[in-house]
């Protein structure tokens, strides 16, 4: 899971990984997310989702199917590509120590933290 802020609506990002009837692992589901700045830590709808389908014959990798079905909802709920490329570097900078950074595509700020 990661955050990241666009204007004045703070935005999360939760993957879900599913499994079918023999246990094993074969979606990955990302919810996009959003809520006012302003409102309660808890007060996030869903804005979209992309989901990932592993094949039958593939290995099932977590990483993979977060990257492809979180391409699969950027492309769905946001057109410019600027706000897109923010948010992987937010996806990406998930992993290392906590910051803030702020950065400005056309007249749309973002903010995230990792």
């Amino acid at each position: 899971m990661f955050y990241f802020n666009i204007g004045n609506s703070r935005y999360r990002v939760r993957f879900e990984h599913t499994k079918n009837s023999d246990g094993k692992y074969t979606n990955t589901i990302a919810y996009l997310e959003k809520s006012e700045l302003s409102s309660p830590a808890s007060d996030f709808i869903v804005a979209g989702a992309g989901i990932a389908h592993c094949s039958l014959k593939d290995q099932f990798c977590k990483e993979t199917g977060r990257k492809l079905a979180l391409s699969r909802v950027l492309l769905d709920v946001f057109q410019d590509c600027g706000i897109r490329k923010l948010v992987w570097d937010a996806y990406f900078a998930r992993k290392q120590k906590p910051t803030v950074e702020t950065e400005s595509v056309g007249n749309a700020s973002l903010s995230y933290s990792g």
